[in-house]
């Protein structure tokens, strides 16, 4: 039994006196963290564009960036360090305020202040004290980057809008709060990935 099936059996298990929680899992059956073959900054620059927009709108943008950097026959990164970037993003729908967030956290990669190497076997609570101190990094492009990007199974990403929701929905229906972090752990991440699969 792989790790995946493993991690089905025991949110199955604990999900039994949930009943709405527990038929959504066995629904979607096994599921595991898929993982872009993208660089770390490349997933920061799909995520912060993500933030406050629809996905369909995020895609369409993120496309635009992967044309235009076969186009031009540059690196992603090396695109958001040309002299004429601003015009060339701005035009492909990055707003002005992600583009100096994006600009500013690929100068620290560049120059070697934010290193990938230093954070990917770090736990949540220390991957988000380096990255929040950077704008345009908030709680929610953390707990994507920890699930994501560095396959962390038990990240618990409640600043989601979709979680969220789910959250509430739960507790209405048991008509008492449920601790779902202590109930789930450590697979929080694979919970997650659940509910976004059930509300897609």
């Amino acid at each position: 039994m792989n790790k995946y099936n493993k991690i089905h059996e025991f949110l199955l298990m604990k999900s039994k006196k949930f009943s709405a929680l527990h038929s959504l899992i066995k629904s979607n059956g096994v599921l595991s963290i898929e993982r872009d073959e993208i660089s770390f900054f490349e997933f920061l620059v799909k995520t912060i564009i993500s933030q406050q927009i629809s996905s369909k709108a995020a895609n369409s943008i993120w496309k635009k960036i992967v044309v235009q950097s076969k186009k031009l026959n540059v690196e992603i990164n090396e695109l958001f360090r040309r002299k004429n970037s601003e015009e060339i993003l701005t035009k492909i729908g990055i707003s002005a305020r992600k583009l100096e967030y994006l600009k500013y956290i690929n100068k620290e990669i560049y120059s070697g202040n934010l290193r990938e190497k230093d954070l990917k076997n770090l736990g949540i609570k220390n991957l988000k004290k380096i990255l929040k101190s950077y704008k345009g990094i908030g709680d929610w492009t953390c707990h994507m980057l920890g699930i994501f990007y560095f396959g962390q199974t038990n990240i618990w990403p409640k600043s989601d809008l979709i979680i969220n929701k789910f959250i509430k929905t739960l507790n209405n229906d048991n008509h008492n709060l449920i601790d779902l972090e202590k109930e789930f752990s450590p697979y929080l991440s694979i919970l997650a990935i659940h509910v976004w699969k059930h509300f897609d």
